[in-house]
């Protein structure tokens, strides 16, 4: 099959799992499936820009922020002269800030640790 082809194919596989996402058709675990498919058979242009930073999204929404920082790094690294390049950097700033600042419980101990709620006194 011709690039060309190829690109079409893959681009309406991906605007299909993003209709079925927005219209709650199918759950995020099964469009992070069927969208790291298509990465692993997409690679080296905009396109797989586009991919990494919509798993990121996704992988976010899931709650699964590694994947999701790991995701827009490879966007934002490889990259960096597709336009949204820049935008990904504050993107990942601001999930970094939502993960560690605002999602974190008071008791998270940094380095791997869960301490105590109760007071030593009780």
């Amino acid at each position: 099959m011709q690039r060309s082809a190829r690109l079409i194919q893959a681009k309406s596989r991906f605007a299909l799992i993003n209709t079925d996402v927005e219209t709650r058709s199918i759950q995020l675990g099964e469009a992070a499936r069927k969208l790291e498919a298509l990465a692993f058979s997409w690679r080296g242009d905009a396109f797989e820009f586009d991919l990494n930073r919509r798993l990121g999204d996704i992988y976010a929404d899931m709650g699964d922020y590694r994947a999701s920082l790991s995701r827009l790094r490879s966007a934002a690294s490889h990259f960096k002269d597709v336009e949204g390049a820049e935008a990904i950097a504050e993107d990942m700033r601001k999930r970094f800030r939502e993960l560690f600042w605002k999602a974190v419980p008071t008791s998270w101990n940094p380095y791997g640790r869960w301490r105590s709620t109760k007071s030593s006194g009780s």
